[in-house]
């Protein structure tokens, strides 16, 4: 899979414009399925939004995710003159009965958290504030490429 620039619809995504904002903190398929089956089937930056530097950006697979293989070199976040994102990435945790505790995991919701900023001018955050592009590519088995997102099964 690789998404570059073009709608969901054809696996490609640009996210636009990321603005400052101050730092804050889907559901999993289970089951044995073919390699075919396994595919990235929604990114929570829609084509062109604006998005803020502290935002988490969700990606849902079609099966629960392998995370020994998520990294920047299959879920690559960058903009479009190639200056990475940073942060980190995990799998999506949610607080089941409201005390506060993440204790449930969608393992088939990867979430990358950008570095928040601690800088008063923000020049530290994991987004490029401002006016700028960003390319998202995710690494599937179909780019021929050695290095993949994968799935459990």
């Amino acid at each position: 899979m690789r998404r570059s620039a073009a709608p969901l619809g054809s696996l490609s995504v640009l996210a636009a414009g990321l603005l400052a904002a101050a730092c804050s903190g889907g559901s999993s398929t289970s089951g044995a399925g073919s390699l075919d089956d396994f595919q990235l089937v929604a990114i929570s930056v829609p084509e062109g939004a604006v998005w803020q530097v502290n935002r988490p950006i969700e990606f849902t697979f079609s099966e629960p995710v392998d995370f020994s293989t998520v990294g920047p070199n299959t879920i690559n976040i960058q903009t479009l003159t190639g200056i990475p994102a940073n942060g980190a990435f995990a799998i999506k945790r949610i607080d089941t009965d409201g005390d506060g505790i993440r204790e449930t995991s969608l393992p088939a919701v990867v979430v990358f958290q950008p570095t928040c900023p601690t800088r008063a001018d923000k020049s530290d955050s994991g987004l490029t504030i401002g006016s700028v592009r960003y390319a998202i590519t995710v690494v599937g088995r179909s780019s021929g490429a050695q290095d993949t997102v994968r799935s459990l099964n």
